[in-house]
């Protein structure tokens, strides 16, 4: 039986604007109570995939808070682990920080567990994807590299840093950043099944090509050569880019939608975080919550309509919260009005008597007091 060893890859994420000046978006707070890259570490436990590295480009720090000590994601065989994978040498520079250079600096992780097959997501695709019949595909194949991608539509609008590809007999022939030209098409999900020995070519020739060419680069380059082609495995279900601060609260604010939800919650495909020891929600007798998310430790004595409301959230009476996403221990002050905003971690709003954003959402950065 194959080994297999899964990656989280939080190179090249897009930034999220302010939201992710301090912190990866691999562990930005998503619906309350997860991190983004709970998503795609939960893929690859309900897979069966247990041995686990999250390859970091910056801040390991929100990361390892994050993670705690416990390994959630590995409820398949007490060997299974998470590590968190920092390039210390590069971090400081961003040309050679990239996601082949990491993990040729922590080759130790394979040289300690030699796996057969490696199997790499990111975390600013959110999707739900069990990669066991990829990895099949794979091996039954012989193949060196396996590219994961789906149909998507608008692609002028959305996945905009996202590569568009094209296939030949199911053979991957060319791969390019999207243009913007064309609605619909191929997009990759960055998700790669590779075989050991071709990583290891990677390694090698990485460097003499270019030292400053990460995965999707060196696959650029081994196409429009004409060296390679790689074969592709279709997936058609759900699939959200983060790309944006706009984005990222609208496709947040897609979730309170319940028929929505249920195309990533399912009772056969659980999303795993990490637990805190609080108790339930509170909601206070004059409290009116209409289709709104409440994570337990949250007390609530106003107004919330349609927003998403983390742990440990405080909402005085008389405040009213609409349209806007609070973070864990923030605090909103009697009769004050949120609306069209996000309030990061331990944000306090007592004086202000309305924040109101109109096009784009307000954000109100960890820790203000307002």
């Amino acid at each position: 039986m194959a080994k297999i060893m899964g990656f989280c890859n939080l190179h090249g994420s897009r930034q999220l604007g302010p939201l992710t000046e301090n912190r990866p978006l691999g562990s930005t707070s998503f619906l309350g109570r997860y991190a983004l890259m709970d998503f795609t570490l939960s893929n690859f436990s309900n897979s069966g995939i247990d041995k686990i590295g999250i390859i970091v480009e910056t801040n390991p720090r929100s990361i390892t808070k994050h993670l705690g000590t416990s390994n959630v994601f590995n409820n398949n065989t007490k060997l299974g682990f998470e590590v968190v994978l920092f390039n210390d040498k590069q971090a400081h520079n961003p040309l050679y920080n990239h996601d082949l250079n990491n993990l040729r600096a922590n080759d130790w992780l394979l040289l300690d567990h030699k796996p057969d097959v490696i199997v790499i997501a990111p975390a600013d695709m959110l999707y739900t994807m069990d990669f066991r019949p990829v990895i099949q595909h794979h091996l039954e194949n012989k193949e060196k590299l396996t590219l994961v991608y789906t149909k998507m539509k608008n692609c002028k609008q959305s996945a905009l840093y996202a590569d568009m590809i094209a296939t030949k007999d199911g053979r991957l022939t060319h791969m390019v950043q999207n243009q913007r030209n064309q609605n619909e098409g191929d997009v990759s999900l960055d998700t790669y099944v590779i075989s050991r020995d071709f990583l290891e070519t990677m390694f090698e020739r990485g460097p003499q090509i270019s030292a400053t060419y990460g995965i999707k680069e060196l696959i650029r380059y081994f196409l429009s050569q004409e060296e390679e082609t790689f074969a592709t495995f279709a997936y058609k279900g759900y699939v959200r880019c983060f790309e944006s601060l706009e984005s990222y609260f609208d496709q947040s604010m897609e979730f309170l939608d319940y028929p929505f939800r249920r195309k990533v919650f399912n009772e056969d495909w659980p999303i795993y975080t990490i637990s805190n020891n609080t108790p339930p929600a509170f909601i206070g007798e004059k409290a009116v919550i209409n289709n709104s998310m409440i994570a337990n430790g949250a007390v609530i004595h106003g107004t919330v309509i349609n927003s998403i409301i983390s742990r440990n959230v405080v909402v005085e009476a008389g405040a009213h919260v609409e349209n806007a996403i609070l973070f864990s221990n923030s605090h909103v002050g009697k009769d004050i009005t949120i609306r069209h905003a996000i309030l990061d971690k331990h944000v306090r709003v007592e004086r202000t008597k309305a924040l109101i954003g109109k096009e784009t959402p307000i954000y109100i950065k960890q820790g203000e007091k307002l």
